[in-house]
């Protein structure tokens, strides 16, 4: 049956390694790590989990201006369904 194993800690690792390159800044090579190492290491059969240590974690705000396609669907639903 399925079961939960114990919470992993540092002593747990079994293998560490560093992203570097030379035209790269830090926030550069943790998206990397994030976007793209990350994934296709755990994709590895046998790596239960791939933790990010250090580097600079960027951060994306991303703004959507919604307000004519809620009117426009509101407006068809009315239209749809009139009460």
């Amino acid at each position: 049956t399925p079961s939960l194993g114990p919470d992993a800690t540092g002593v747990g690792w079994v293998y560490q390694y560093v992203v570097l390159a030379k035209d790269r800044s830090l926030a550069e090579l943790r998206t990397i790590q994030d976007w793209y190492l990350r994934y296709q290491l755990a994709k590895t059969e046998g790596v239960a989990e791939v933790a990010s240590v250090g580097g600079m974690v960027s951060s994306t705000i991303l703004t959507l201006i919604v307000i004519p396609a809620i009117y426009a669907l509101i407006k068809q639903a009315k239209l749809e369904n009139p009460q």
